[in-house]
């Protein structure tokens, strides 16, 4: 699957996760919208992404998920008047493990993750 990753592509990608850091919450929501586009564009998913993280060496993983999920965790936990008292014990979990840099944590945890900050953008009128 990583042979989909192109260097053009992941040139592109890394632009597109540098501007997830952003202070201003629509600029994250329309790149992450942008990632998403682009992704399906090459025949790519989310859980392509998280299955290039779980391979990636430990250095390059770590600067990824710093970039990417944190900042969404953060805005789901932001949000946690919108979440379920399960999602709510899941997204502190899975921000915890992010803290830590657990090793523990998941490709599925960091999917679960990728789909709650779109519910909570919906559930909160945001998108």
């Amino acid at each position: 699957m990583t042979e989909k990753f192109t260097p053009a592509l992941r040139r592109r990608l890394s632009k597109f996760v540098a501007l997830l850091g952003s202070p201003f919450a629509g600029e994250r929501n329309a790149t992450l919208a942008a990632l998403d586009e682009t992704l399906k564009g090459a025949g790519l998913s989310w859980t392509d992404v998280a299955e290039l993280v779980r391979t990636s060496a430990r250095g390059s993983m770590a600067q990824l998920i710093d970039r990417l999920f944190k900042g969404m965790s953060a805005e789901v936990l932001g949000k946690a008047w919108a979440l379920d008292p399960k999602e709510l014990e899941t997204a502190r979990r899975i921000d915890q493990a992010l803290k830590d840099r657990d090793s523990a944590i998941t490709a599925d945890d960091l999917i679960w993750l990728v789909g709650m900050h779109a519910k909570t953008a919906r559930r909160t009128g945001r998108r």
